[in-house]
């Protein structure tokens, strides 16, 4: 069995790479947007912006072939419920994957007035509402590693972010110079 390729082959593979390549370049690219205005939201009380969970989560499902999210550790702490879960989202027409952990709290309600430390005064479903609020804001943090499409840098005030892209371009392109590659567009 000959085991040369042809040109035709050969530009096939050199296709298929190049795609893959142009793949993880413009998934890069996505997630390096800003979300879009319509979908922000002010916390009033809290003074900053966020996604709603809702928002992430047809993100995830909009850009990702599938996502799944596991429940890594779980408990409560004083006044509330944690949740830390590792979400994982797999990129289309690729074998990879997008892998990130995250930690959520929710505060227990308790009865209008009272501190959230008189636990006599907890609502009588304060533990059912705080297990999937903790878990959506787990989800919300490992999304937002993902990059600024995710909501990245919605609650910072540093004007940093075109040096922070400048200095990772450049260290990207002396590793790729010294690993020898000659694409220097990752």
């Amino acid at each position: 069995m000959k085991e040369e390729l042809n040109e035709k082959e050969l530009a096939v593979i050199d296709e298929t790479i190049n795609s893959i390549t142009m793949m993880k370049i413009t998934y890069k690219q996505i997630l390096k947007q800003s979300p879009p205005e319509a979908i922000v939201k002010y916390h009033k009380f809290g003074k900053f912006y966020y996604l709603p969970i809702t928002a992430v989560e047809r993100l995830l499902d909009g850009l990702f072939e599938s996502w799944t999210c596991e429940i890594l550790r779980e408990g409560n702490v004083i006044n509330g419920f944690y949740a830390v879960v590792r979400l994982k989202a797999k990129i289309p027409k690729t074998d990879e994957y997008l892998v990130s952990d995250g930690i959520g709290f929710a505060e227990f309600q308790t009865n209008k007035g009272a501190s959230p430390m008189e636990f006599a005064e907890l609502m009588q479903s304060a533990g059912v509402l705080a297990i999937p609020k903790a878990k959506a804001e787990a989800i919300k943090n490992a999304a937002k590693s993902f990059g600024n499409l995710f909501g990245r840098n919605l609650a910072r005030n540093d004007d940093q972010s075109q040096n922070e892209n400048d200095f990772v371009g450049l260290s990207r392109s002396k590793i790729s110079k010294t690993l020898g590659a000659t694409n220097e567009s990752n």
